[in-house]
């Protein structure tokens, strides 16, 4: 159909507004090009020459929604400004040819903007179609796309400017940009599914917020004004606020790109931050310890407070569940509550993790340290049988915390050289009624017993516990009057701390007491005759302390078997045959029962008692730097289970008993430093299992007996001599 016939047919007035607005554009288009024909170059008349023709044979459509969108292809992004020679006159040129298509977009722009702003709905979506139609092939509108762009490409741009495209979206990948000062034939909105549009450049502030060209503004203005004079806009529409440029709604909604990019910062921080809890909260729940540890709560009132949950707890518990939000009460049993397994438990089990998580929050158990970072704290697992509780190595013995009976009954709780660990023994552990045993040896606590044990003042709360270790905790104080009430005591191990003061007579309190070790502290006094009363003690360590004075009552103790009374200031340090009664004991301590010095006095005669041969359960006899006088009595060949003699640095004389032969189980033979005179008993040649023999700094005779040549000793020493084959070969 040719031009002729197609305006013979009758025009809609939406048609007739239609060619008015680009009748009006054409006259705008050419007052712009009369302003810059100075500076033009033959490329930019062909553009605007194909744009005229364009505009012309728009007129010529009949039917607009009747031209098919051309097919879009997207080609990469090349550098499209050539590189001008290095000289001021093409710089001037390329100065010029730049200005002239900045305001040859403003006038395209312009244009575009009156003819969506005069078209009707329907003929709006016309004219969109067909600004479209010219800006992605403003060449051929109703053809195929056959834009070429080799004429503002460099030789070769793929090299100059490589563009990569994303496969899922197809549009440039994000570290590319377009062409800048150019309007790019099918330059991508930015969206999936969006138009194409043309969209004059703008400038971003600091914030992202858009600013206006001052220039583009005063020429939409006399444009529109052109437009009143003619009669094709009211003066209300004259007044309105022109658009800047034409972009689809969806992309006038979309966030500046700025604005996206502060939105990804800000989540990026704020991922940043949520990773570095998670590092600060997981290793102290795997490498420091896997302590699963409930989420703090600001107030009382979160934390449902149910006191049939744990119906035999102490008054004074709820009182701090309720009144004390760091209290270790409030913590275990904002942990129990929340327990996946709390319904499967018995009333018995819920209030024994209940004591045992209340002792670890006690004794600062988050802040448990570890010598080896592969240490595992399996202390307050969820899916971990209490009974198991403790520190793990790998590869290595299980270190249990707990121990429990056959039926995971807690009896004993022992944690000993845990770096970290400070507090007291909470009240809580009442309700561990099988509880027997509490060790916490080796950690430094440095505290007293009325601080550590606020237990002692409710032994009733404590029957069935038995045995109390605190080895080398660092205690400090005295010994509290409270702790004799512990009637139900049998051992109490307090050694190797610094505990002053004296023993109290009260100790007769404890009748069913087995083992008491008070030894290495700085206690001072007599000890009391009423120990005498403690018929039930089988070991009793006091060495290495201040005190004064054995009482004989200690003769009555008959079911001792350990007695260490040495480094006292005792002041007899003699051989009491009082202690001679004690026909149980197997290891008697009286090294240097009198640190300050010996007691020269002939008030007391420090010598061996004969009624030493009645202690035949003897295995250890120690009795070093006593000076000690006299014989060695024969009766001593009765011990036939001693296997260690210690006699050194005493004042002993006389020649050494041949009843010492008698000795069958006898290893080590200490004699040194004493006056012994005469031959070296041939007797002892009978012992078969001496391998340590000390005899120097003595008057023995020169003379080495055959008889103890027949073995190896792993000491041997004379004042002559200091091996066997030197001794036996001086014979």
């Amino acid at each position: 159909m040719s031009s002729t016939s197609r305006h013979s047919q009758p025009k809609s007035q939406e048609e007739a507004a239609l060619e008015r607005d680009l009748s009006l554009g054409q006259l705008v288009l050419e007052r712009s090009q009369t302003a810059t024909i100075a500076t033009k170059t033959a490329e930019d008349i062909k553009q605007e020459e194909l744009l005229r023709r364009a505009a012309e044979k728009r007129n010529n459509i009949d039917d607009i929604g009747a031209v098919p969108a051309p097919a879009v292809v997207r080609r990469p992004y090349a550098n499209t400004r050539k590189k001008a020679p290095d000289t001021a006159a093409t710089k001037a040129v390329g100065t010029n040819t730049t200005q002239a298509d900045d305001q040859r977009q403003k006038d395209e722009l312009a244009l575009l903007s009156i003819v969506a702003k005069r078209s009707s709905a329907a003929s709006r979506e016309e004219a969109d179609l067909a600004k479209k139609q010219i800006l992605l092939n403003p060449g051929n509108p109703g053809g195929d796309y056959d834009y070429d762009v080799s004429e503002k490409v460099d030789a070769n741009p793929i090299e100059d400017n490589p563009m990569e495209y994303d496969n899922e979206t197809g549009r440039p990948s994000s570290k590319h940009s377009l062409p800048p000062g150019s309007l790019t034939p099918g330059a991508y909105s930015g969206a999936v599914g969006a138009k194409y549009e043309a969209v004059k450049p703008v400038r971003l502030d600091l914030l992202g917020t858009s600013s206006h060209h001052p220039g583009e503004e005063e020429e939409e203005a006399r444009a529109r004004a052109e437009q009143q004079k003619q009669g094709v806009i009211t003066n209300e529409e004259a007044q309105q606020q022109p658009t800047d440029s034409i972009i689809p709604l969806e992309e006038k909604q979309k966030p500046s790109r700025s604005r996206k990019l502060i939105a990804a910062a800000a989540m990026g921080c704020l991922l940043l931050v949520v990773i570095i809890i998670l590092a600060i909260v997981i290793p102290l729940s795997v490498g420091g310890g896997k302590e699963e540890s409930p989420p703090s709560l600001e107030n009382s009132q979160e934390l449902s407070i149910d006191k049939a949950l744990l119906p035999n707890a102490p008054n004074s518990t709820w009182d701090s569940i309720q009144d004390n939000l760091d209290s270790p009460q409030y913590k275990a049993y904002n942990w129990l509550t929340l327990d996946p397994n709390l319904h499967l438990y018995e009333t018995w089990q819920k209030e024994q993790r209940f004591a045992l998580a209340t002792f670890y929050y006690s004794f600062n158990g988050p802040k448990w340290r570890f010598k080896d970072p592969l240490t595992q704290n399996e202390w307050l697992s969820y899916e971990t049988n209490e009974c198991e509780w403790g520190v793990y190595l790998p590869k290595t013995t299980d270190n249990h915390h707990v121990i429990c009976n056959d039926d995971d009954i807690v009896r004993l709780i022992s944690v000993t050289e845990q770096g970290g660990m400070k507090g007291s023994v909470p009240i809580e552990l009442s309700l561990l009624g099988s509880l027997q045993g509490l060790d916490l040896s080796d950690n430094v606590l440095q505290t007293n017993l009325t601080d550590l044990l606020p237990i002692i003042h409710m032994p009733e709360g404590f029957q069935s516990l038995e045995a109390i270790h605190c080895t080398n905790c660092r205690l400090e104080g005295s010994l509290p009057p409270e702790l004799w009430d512990w009637t139900n005591l049998r051992v109490l191990w307090l050694q190797e701390n610094s505990l002053t003061g004296t023993i109290s007579t009260a100790i007769q309190q404890l009748s069913r007491l087995r083992a008491l070790e008070l030894f290495d502290n700085k206690l001072s006094g007599p000890i009391p005759s009423e120990v005498g009363l403690v018929t039930s003690l089988k070991n009793l360590g006091l060495r290495l302390n201040s005190l004064t004075s054995v009482p004989s009552e200690l003769g009555l103790l008959t079911n001792l078997v350990d007695l260490g009374l040495g480094d006292n200031e005792m002041s007899y340090p003699g051989f009491s045959s009082e202690l001679a009664k004690l026909t149980n004991l197997r290891h008697l301590n009286l090294v240097n029962l009198n640190r300050k010095g010996t007691n020269d006095s002939s008030e007391h005669a420090l010598t061996i008692p004969t009624e030493v041969g009645l202690m035949a359960a003897l295995e250890v006899l120690d009795a070093e730097r006593n000076g000690w006088m006299g014989a060695i009595p024969s009766e001593i060949g009765n011990l036939s289970r001693l296997t260690d003699l210690h006699l050194r640095r005493n004042r002993l004389s006389n020649t050494a008993p041949t009843e010492l032969g008698r000795m069958s189980a006898l290893e080590t033979l200490y004699l040194t430093n004493n006056q012994f005179t005469g031959s070296i008993p041939s007797e002892l040649g009978q012992i078969t299992s001496l391998h340590a023999l000390l005899l120097v700094d003595n008057g023995f005779q020169k003379h080495f007996p055959l008889e103890l040549c027949q073995r190896d000793y792993s000491e041997l020493l004379t004042d002559w001599c200091e091996s066997r084959d030197e001794c036996c070969n001086g014979n």
